[in-house]
């Protein structure tokens, strides 16, 4: 791909809704999901040689959620649309969005004029043909979309803006210590039945084989468990006969701070999560070990070769 002349690396703040000298993505959902939209979106306006709109309108009436871009150093314009208008036309895409990547329709509806609508779960070449003006509408989960700015994407999220004093300690402990294995176990939203139906969770079980995995790679390493509900997770592995560490972010750390220091592990035993998977994409290299479940979705297959890096292990 052609990317000569990157923009400078700034992230200001508008209320202005698209240009048309600019590529804009519609951001939603949690961290994870908000870094792949952003990484397709940057490789295109990389592409494009044009300024990179992020619409954060999604986050104006979803608080349970926040726009995390701006944790690190990056090149986008943030914009609002009219939070009245657009978050009618967000949901029916979102809703529609979901619904054809978990099979529960077979087309989605794609609207006129500029914008682009993620018609599916699996990699979809024509992004990499869009237009300078073109609006994205999705979630875009794949490495394959960014790969070519793979290293400059690495590059800006381990610039870190504010770490706490949190993250900072535990980067310290973990350069000083010995080799490790991190597990995710992604629990909270999770739990809740509706979204439990779409994504499933990974038991036990799953962590299990993925340790005697990792073991018969490295050895036996330090185990550390990243969680979004400790308890849980501890509960999960209680009857594993292994010393386990179980890292417990403070209030005011960030998503990323999470991402960034489960990405310094030796070998990562990743839960059927975006969060799981950043971490294991942002560290990658010849030595490290990662270890994915196949189930991806409950409802659906994933496309294994569009989400997966070659050397994950998949089970």
């Amino acid at each position: 791909m052609r990317l000569e002349g990157d923009l400078p690396m700034t992230h200001l703040s508008s209320r202005r809704k698209n240009s048309a000298n600019g590529l804009t993505a519609e951001v939603l959902g949690g961290f994870g999901n908000q870094l792949f939209i952003y990484a397709t979106a940057f490789e295109l306006s990389r592409e494009l040689q044009c300024p990179l709109y992020l619409d954060s309108t999604w986050y104006i009436k979803n608080l349970d959620r926040s726009f995390s871009l701006d944790a690190f150093e990056s090149t986008f314009i943030e914009i609002q649309s009219n939070p009245l208008g657009r978050q009618l036309v967000i949901r029916f895409q979102e809703s529609a969005v979901r619904a054809t990547r978990y099979g529960i329709l077979r087309n989605t509806p794609r609207p006129t004029g500029h914008t682009f609508v993620e018609s599916g779960f699996e990699f979809d070449p024509r992004v990499r043909l869009l237009p300078i003006g073109t609006r994205l509408r999705g979630y875009f989960q794949s490495w394959r979309y960014f790969e070519d700015s793979a290293s400059l994407i690495r590059s800006q999220m381990n610039s870190l803006r504010n770490p706490s004093a949190w993250y900072r300690e535990q980067s310290e402990l973990i350069s000083h210590g010995k080799n490790w294995v991190g597990l995710h176990v992604r629990r909270g939203d999770y739990l809740h039945p509706e979204t439990r139906e779409v994504h499933g969770i990974v038991g036990s079980d799953y962590y299990q084989q993925a340790l005697r995995i990792v073991d018969a790679i490295h050895g036996d390493m330090e185990i550390k468990v990243f969680s979004d509900d400790v308890d849980s997770a501890r509960k999960l592995l209680e009857n594993f006969d292994r010393p386990m560490q179980f890292i417990q972010p403070s209030l005011d750390s960030s998503p990323l701070e999470n991402v960034l220091l489960l990405s310094k592990a030796n070998a990562i035993v990743t839960a059927n999560s975006s969060f799981s998977w950043w971490a294991a994409w942002l560290g990658h290299g010849p030595d490290r070990t990662v270890v994915v479940p196949k189930r991806w979705f409950n409802t659906k297959p994933c496309v294994e070769k569009d989400l997966f890096l070659p050397s994950w292990i998949v089970i």
